[in-house]
């Protein structure tokens, strides 16, 4: 089962602050990074095709969450749409494929297992 975004959200917490280079905590900013952190994360899940978005180390999730949250921290993003659009897409369609290959695979089991 799916973790609850806000799970999600308070574990990428201090990545998303590492990855903006705040080296400190400050529980009003991280409020403020926390409520970017789950706007990027819904936002990414509704590209994702209801696939279950893990955003571990190295995933293509976590790297647009990254900026998603730069963008944010930056009042830009309008700035981060238009920049990571072809990212944005590549990263929808590949969603849309593995959630499709699933459907297959489901499909194709017998009945009864």
């Amino acid at each position: 089962m799916a973790e609850p975004p806000e799970d999600k959200a308070v574990q990428l917490l201090r990545t998303i602050r590492a990855s903006l280079f705040y080296s400190w905590e400050d529980s009003e900013r991280d409020n403020r990074l926390l409520d970017m952190v789950r706007d990027g994360i819904r936002y990414l899940e509704r590209l994702a095709a209801g696939n279950d978005l893990t955003f571990g180390e190295g995933t293509d999730e976590r790297r647009l969450l990254k900026a998603y949250c730069l963008y944010a921290d930056s009042n830009r993003l309008d700035e981060f749409l238009e920049n990571y659009l072809p990212e944005l897409n590549t990263f929808q369609l590949t969603q849309d494929v593995l959630a499709y290959e699933a459907r297959q695979e489901q499909d194709d089991e017998p009945p009864g297992d």
